[in-house]
């Protein structure tokens, strides 16, 4: 029971994103990270990505976290799942929408292209 209290005690006092490294910063200036322990590889390779946003959005929302999945021998990538937060850093209340978007073809100079780029090992 000790071990139990004890282990929990430590995974409460981890922060929610203790996994996430910054990545990118956008023109709107949020704070791009990306958790690379989620990082999956293969024919399509997939990664959470976790948007702080400098201001609310226009939902009140400040945050979001993003599955984006790529197609290497496309060139193309999609998002899977979308997560919005009230909170910054993927905290507090959240809406989930888990219909899969389109596949899109990234902007050259996006962070998306940079997301492809990191997930393909090609640069952006």
């Amino acid at each position: 029971m000790a071990r139990f209290l004890c282990t929990c005690l430590l995974l409460c006092a981890v922060p929610a994103w203790a996994g996430w490294e910054k990545f990118a910063t956008n023109a709107e200036s949020s704070t791009i990270y990306l958790d690379p322990g989620t990082r999956k590889s293969g024919e399509l390779p997939r990664i959470w990505m976790l948007v702080d946003y400098a201001e609310p959005d226009r939902f009140g929302k400040r945050s979001a976290k993003v599955l984006w999945q790529a197609d290497c021998q496309g060139g193309r990538t999609k998002a899977l799942t979308y997560v919005h937060f009230e909170e910054r850093m993927g905290t507090g209340r959240a809406d989930t929408n888990n219909e899969s978007g389109d596949w899109i073809y990234p902007a050259p100079d996006s962070i998306i292209a940079e997301v492809y780029a990191y997930l393909c090992g090609r640069e952006p």
